[in-house]
């Protein structure tokens, strides 16, 4: 049992410095804003990237694919529980743009709340 976790963490390991070693991560744009999936959703390799990236992959309500500003899309976490409850209770639809990976071009829209 003790040399499977040995085998399993050494696999962990060199998966991470592979990883490293090809600098794996999210691409950029003529802008210098990187594009991509947001982190907490695996790469193809199978790694977490560390941070999200500028513009985020969603699919906009016309069917297409494009990118949303993160500053759009990911909102600060609430510093307290009365807070919270404010975002809760106004919770309503937005609406922001969809680009195309320039950041600029924009293609739709994507909705949620």
């Amino acid at each position: 049992m003790k040399s499977k976790k040995i085998v399993i963490c050494s696999i962990t390991i060199l998966t991470v410095c592979i990883a490293l070693c090809l600098n794996i991560g999210y691409k950029t744009n003529e802008n210098g804003e990187t594009y991509g999936r947001m982190a907490h959703i695996a790469d193809p390799t199978g790694i977490f990237l560390k941070e999200d990236p500028d513009l985020i992959a969603v699919m906009a309500t016309n069917g297409k694919s494009g990118y949303v500003k993160k500053d759009d899309f990911v909102s600060e976490i609430p510093k307290n529980p009365e807070e919270a409850l404010n975002i809760q209770e106004d919770s309503f639809v937005k609406s922001i743009p969809v680009y195309k990976n320039d950041g600029i071009t924009v293609i739709g829209e994507f909705q949620f709340n």
